[in-house]
């Protein structure tokens, strides 16, 4: 089987061949693709109600364009798929249109709620893979199972407490963004590549400030990451009016950290913003966790 590595996006999890690539990503699906052509799509969503098997597989034909009655029926799925998936309720079908197949799986899971569609396409006249897919499936969840929830995709990867919730996301060459709310904190991280071009003719603090909008006249505070790299940080606390502070309203305080992994050629940071001091403890394990990959 080839190299994997571990893939976190809003609350799924897996493990995929390295050599398979992010095509799209939203909120809650992800498109792969290997050498690019499609092999794995996944969408989920958390479930009100009762859940159907059959009423998810049509609303995916009708999606997808696909209406025909093979996508519509149930299919068996194999015995290691199924063993694989504990604790899932699983459902399989399969369709084949021009010159692309797929199987896929519809799951729920009883314990969280949510729901997720699953395709493995494939070529047809085309096999093989399975020791990839069952891989897949074996290290399948939908939810945490500690108060970290992975973000890791593309390059990039952080563990960042469950209660953060995904607000939106930019994946642009050379410059990423994700941002999060809990409650009236605003979390951003941040990821640039080309970090030498951003350092060469200036030092890091130069760089550093004009990738994000550093508090004026504020001097940043430098310090190391625990893996060594240097870091720069800035620090601002704002008086908001009384109705502010009443209705938890505007940032009253903010912490940007950016850091510098020249090994990997990256440039790294974060973005905090409240309404209530923001612990280092928050700011350490955010640190901690963010990294190139």
């Amino acid at each position: 089987m080839s190299e994997q590595r571990e893939l976190g996006w809003n609350g799924v999890r897996f493990q995929a061949p390295a050599d398979w690539q992010i095509a799209r990503i939203g909120r809650c699906d992800l498109l792969m693709e290997r050498k690019a052509h499609p092999v794995f799509e996944i969408k989920w969503a958390p479930i009100r109600g009762r859940f159907s098997h059959g009423k998810t597989r049509r609303r995916l034909a009708a999606s997808s364009g696909r209406r025909s009655k093979a996508l519509l029926e149930a299919e068996s799925i194999p015995a290691s798929w199924r063993s694989a998936l504990k604790g899932f309720d699983v459902e399989g079908f399969s369709w084949q249109e021009g010159g692309m197949q797929a199987r896929g799986l519809t799951l729920f899971c009883p314990k969280c709620g949510n729901a997720a569609v699953l395709q493995f396409f494939r070529r047809s006249g085309r096999g093989g893979g399975e020791a990839s897919v069952l891989s897949l499936l074996r290290s399948f969840a939908d939810h945490p199972e500690t108060d970290l929830r992975l973000w890791s995709v593309f390059d990039v990867h952080a563990e960042l407490p469950a209660d953060f919730i995904h607000l939106r996301h930019r994946f642009q060459p050379g410059a990423y963004e994700m941002a999060f709310r809990h409650r009236t904190m605003d979390l951003t991280l941040f990821r640039w590549a080309a970090a030498p071009v951003w350092t060469r003719h200036r030092s890091f603090a130069e760089a550093a400030g004009a990738l994000v909008t550093p508090p004026p006249s504020t001097e940043p505070e430098e310090k190391t990451t625990g893996a060594g790299h240097r870091l720069l940080e800035w620090r601002e606390q704002q008086q908001r009016s009384w109705a502010r502070r009443l209705f938890g309203r505007g940032s009253g305080h903010r912490r940007i950290r950016l850091w510098h992994d020249e090994a990997k050629g990256r440039i790294l940071g974060f973005r905090l913003e409240d309404c209530r001091p923001i612990a280092d403890t928050l700011a350490e394990c955010i640190t901690a966790s963010y990294r190139s990959v």
